[in-house]
């Protein structure tokens, strides 16, 4: 996905000006330490209810997890989770509610 998706310059772009990027590779040993958690990568990726890699998990200021977007995700489509979490829409609408205003709006 690093090599498709987030290599993509429009998604740098977005990934740069309005998130901080952090990649958890869970085949890799390491520790991780998120609020309460303490323990591997493997078992981190669990703990959030995904356990396969890529895995792409936004969290807010509070450190809390706002959205799971599991899998390898298509630039367009992964524009789209970035716009959903950048303006905030996660705590307004569930994310195929939003990905479905979008498909209204553009069906014209």
């Amino acid at each position: 996905m690093i090599e498709f998706t987030l290599n993509d310059s429009e998604i740098s772009k977005k990934i740069n000006d309005d998130f901080v990027f952090i990649d958890i590779y869970i085949e890799e040993s390491g520790q991780i330490r998120f609020n309460e958690f303490i323990g591997s990568r493997q078992d981190f990726a669990k703990h959030i209810g995904y356990d396969f890699y890529p895995t792409t998990a936004f969290i807010d200021s509070t450190m809390k997890i706002v959205h799971i977007a599991p899998g390898m995700i298509e630039q367009d489509d992964y524009l789209k989770v970035l716009n959903y979490i950048s303006t905030k829409q996660y705590r307004e609408v569930e994310f195929q509610t939003y990905l479905d205003t979008l498909d209204f709006d553009t069906d014209f």
